[in-house]
């Protein structure tokens, strides 16, 4: 379960990925070099036409399934983000 500041954390990855900020590119650059899966799950939504209803789709998929698969690996991703965009340089 959540605590509500790693809520809050995810909310702020969630729209700095919308945003396109500098510090998000270079911890997806990192994603892609260290996490590659992930990072291909982010690009596919984040070059997506409509990312709410990929998104969605992935949220109502059957478990075991691709979509189910993919949207694991994109809380996973934002948790990896969110680490990454905590730590200060």
């Amino acid at each position: 379960m959540r605590t509500f500041p790693e809520y809050l954390e995810r909310e702020r990855v969630l729209r700095r990925l919308s945003e396109g900020d500098e510090e998000l590119a270079r911890a997806l650059d990192r994603m892609r070099l260290n996490f590659y899966q992930l990072w291909i799950v982010v690009e596919e939504l984040r070059l997506s036409s409509d990312p709410g209803a990929l998104l969605a789709g992935w949220g109502e998929a059957p478990k075991g399934s691709q979509g189910w698969r993919k949207a694991l690996s994109y809380e996973e991703a934002l948790e990896v983000l969110r680490v990454s965009l905590s730590r200060r340089p």
